[in-house]
Order: C-alpha cells, then sequence, then structure tokens
C-alpha cells in the first residue's frame, strides 16, 4: 500500500509541469511559430508591469505585438519589446480523462482477449468468464497506467520568455 502511494505522489508531479523556451524577438521563424500556434490554442499574454491576460488571435511580430482580449473582446498591441511572457496552458481533465480511457479500453479488449485465448482449464482460471475477467483486470490496469501517463503531458503549459538578443558591437 506505502508502494502504491508513493507511486501516486511520483505520478502527480508530473501533473503540472512547463516547458519553458526563449523567444527572441528577432528570430522571424520563432515569431511565426508562436503566431500559428496562438490561431488555435488559448494564450496568456504577459506585458511588463501588467498581470497576464488570456488572448486570442495573438500575433508576434519583430516591432508590435497584437492579441484579442479573450475576457472583453477588444484588440491590443503593444511593443513587443514590452512582452514578458506568451504562455500556453496545458488542458484541463488530461490524467483522469485520458487514464479512464485507458481503463475503458483495456477492460474491454482485456476481456475480449481473455474470452478468446481461453482453451482449457489452468489453475484457477477454469472457464472462459473467468478468462474474460483476468484479461479485463490485467488490460484495465495497464491501461489505466498507460493513459494516466499520456495525460500528464497534455497538462503542461509551454512557456515562451520573450527577449531579445543582446548585440555586441566590437
Amino acid at each position: 500500500m506505502r508502494s502504491l502511494l508513493i507511486f501516486g505522489l511520483v505520478a502527480c508531479t508530473g501533473c503540472a509541469t512547463s516547458y519553458s523556451y526563449h523567444l527572441d524577438v528577432d528570430d522571424a521563424q520563432g515569431r511565426q511559430r508562436v503566431t500559428e500556434r496562438a490561431a488555435s490554442a488559448p494564450v496568456i499574454v504577459r506585458v511588463q508591469g501588467e498581470a497576464g491576460v488570456s488572448a486570442r488571435a495573438l500575433s508576434v511580430r519583430a516591432d508590435s505585438t497584437t492579441w484579442i482580449d479573450a475576457a472583453t473582446g477588444s484588440e491590443r498591441t503593444v511593443g513587443t519589446d514590452q512582452l514578458r511572457s506568451i504562455t500556453f496552458p496545458g488542458r484541463d481533465g488530461g490524467v483522469f480523462k485520458t487514464a479512464a480511457l485507458g481503463i475503458g479500453t483495456g477492460l474491454v479488449t482485456g476481456a475480449l482477449t481473455g474470452f478468446a485465448a481461453y482453451e482449457f482449464p489452468n489453475g484457477p482460471i477454469d472457464s472462459r468468464s473467468k478468462a474474460a475477467l483476468a484479461g479485463a483486470v490485467g488490460a484495465g490496469i495497464v491501461g489505466g497506467v498507460v493513459g494516466g501517463t499520456v495525460g500528464m503531458d497534455r497538462q503542461h503549459s509551454d512557456v515562451f520568455i520573450v527577449r531579445r538578443q543582446a548585440v555586441v558591437q566590437d
């Protein structure tokens, strides 16, 4: 039981991770990747000296950045050099939703496989129904672990820290 609790705690540490990247405002390809991703995903924009704002339709250019405030619907433009970060939040319910999907898929697949694979009485498994139950339990556990692991990655946030590369002159 203690091992199961420790495993659960370790597994939950991955539930709310975030990955940080540096976005150089002089990098046209980097700005384009962020702009393309923001076209289909919610985003949180943080401007220096202000709280983060939920936004949509974000467009990052070398000199200015424009977005639509998700709460008010108004468009806002600031100098790109005023941006602190751009965050793509993770999707909600990832771990539990994908774990439940994994368990359900494992139960059905395991039961069908156990039922079809039964040939003759062997130890405690002396009927097709017991073979189906054993297959469902085994595959359901594996499906839950795999589904939960996949869901952890769905919940991570990507944070782009905006900066301008320092130009060194000789």
